[in-house]
């Protein structure tokens, strides 16, 4: 059961890398969603309880909502 914990925490590590040398901000967006997929899955995997997997889907919208809003805030700005 420890194999899918480690995949997800590897891959919350190698989105936060790949977030630190972007140069683009578009696509740090993308990084930062996966991020947070990453965390939250994390989450429900070492804790099985249904509180969790409530308080993480939370978690996970609400990341997603902020990649949104910061992406559509972006490309109205440099679209002006």
């Amino acid at each position: 059961m420890d194999i899918p914990i480690y995949i997800c925490l590897i891959l919350a590590l190698y989105s936060v890398i790949r977030m630190i040398f972007e140069p683009e901000v578009m696509r740090k967006l993308l990084y930062l969603n996966v991020f947070g997929f990453g965390i939250s899955a994390t989450f429900v995997l070492i804790f099985p309880d249904i509180l969790t997997l409530i308080a993480t889907c939370i978690f996970y919208i609400g990341i997603t909502l902020e990649s949104n809003a910061l992406a559509s805030a972006y490309a109205r700005d440099s679209g002006s």
